[in-house]
This record gives C-alpha cells, structure tokens and sequence, in this order.
C-alpha cells in the first residue's frame, strides 16, 4: 500500500499527540481511525489542532482526545482562521460568488419553504434530512 505524502504528513502530525498521550492499545488502529477521521481537513488545521492538544489545552490536557475531538477542535481553528481572514462580521461561509444569485423570488420561495421545515420540527414530525431539503428549495 502507498501512501501519499499529504498521508504521511498527517499520520506524523497524528503521532506527535500519540507521544505526548501513548494509547494503550492498538495503536496502529488507532492511527488509522485518527487519520480517516482528519484526511478531509486541511494539514494547517490539523497541525494547530495537534499543537493545541500537545500544549493540553483540551480536557485540560489530562488524556487523548477521541478522533471526533480532534476533528471537532481543526475545524473550529480552521473555521476561526477563515473568519479572522474575512473580517470580523463574516462568516467563513459569506463569499461573494457572483455564481449563486438567487432572485427575490427565489428567495422568498427558499425563506417559506425553510418557514415549513422549522414549522414540521417544531411540532416534532420526522424528517427525511434529503427529502426536506429538496421541499425547501422547490417551487411549490
């Protein structure tokens, strides 16, 4: 198996808060589940959120995070960067890009249909997540 070299980046960023919080059993599964769980963030996150571990500013630094921790915490530094590139009132998410334009037609459309969605949830109806995002942005 060959591994690329964003991989071996992050499973050595893996391994760095592997030796300050040794698992105690099967650490190359270990290794493996971490690195799944963390391959679709970018390396800078992961290593902030790595130094950030190793530094025992999460849990108070008294025991390894799960690899949802992990991911939780890169995402947070990442999307915390992103903001502080944007501006303070951004969100990381509020790109101009010319290429989704939604006329006030469309929106007041979207704006009811998430109306209905809230409505179904409050009253505690299931939802099919897929199901309700297409009746949102429907023209019904």
């Amino acid at each position: 198996m060959t591994i690329s070299l964003a991989d071996e980046k992050l499973r050595r960023t893996i391994c760095k808060v592997f030796a300050a919080f040794p698992p105690k059993s099967d650490w190359d599964l270990k290794l493996n589940v971490y690195t799944e769980a963390l391959s679709r963030i970018p390396s800078g996150a992961v290593e902030e959120a790595a130094d950030y571990v190793i530094r025992g500013k999460l849990n108070g630094g008294r025991f390894l995070p799960s690899a949802g921790e992990l991911v939780q915490l890169a995402q947070e530094l990442q999307a915390r960067k992103l903001r502080a590139q944007n501006g303070k009132h951004k969100f990381y998410w509020q790109h101009n890009d010319p290429s989704v334009y939604n006329s006030p037609e469309q929106r007041a459309k979207i704006v009811y249909g998430f109306g209905r969605l809230l409505a179904d949830l409050r009253r505690g109806r299931p939802i099919d997540p897929d199901a309700a995002t297409k009746r949102v942005f429907t023209e019904e």
